[in-house]
């Protein structure tokens, strides 16, 4: 045959078995390509996850270690030994000069 004549369509030619297990093969070639990359983009996207997740968790993570460590203490606990041992030393010198001025 010539090969004029299969290019302008006048001879066709039917695919035999061997034609049609290369063009199942080349099919199946194709969606294992199509299917590897959309396999690819879900690891990539998944990864992604994973590593705004993990970087979210630390924030909160020193977030709280922060809030534990800015509690404040109340007056009473930040004054308590500039009050009670001047007024303890106050009374013992009061008793004592009740004592001693009172005979």
């Amino acid at each position: 045959m010539l090969c004029s004549k299969l290019q302008e369509g006048q001879v066709s030619l039917e695919c035999d078995a061997v034609c049609k297990e290369m063009k199942r093969k080349a099919s199946e070639m194709k969606e294992a390509e199509a299917r590897a990359v959309i396999e690819e983009e879900k690891r990539r996207q998944q990864a992604e996850l994973e590593a705004f997740e993990n970087r979210l968790k630390g924030r909160r993570k020193n977030k709280r270690k922060k809030d534990e460590v800015e509690v404040e203490k109340s007056v009473w606990q930040k004054y308590k030994k500039m009050f009670v041992l001047p007024m303890c030393g106050a009374a013992v010198v009061m008793i004592a000069w009740f004592i001693a001025y009172n005979d």
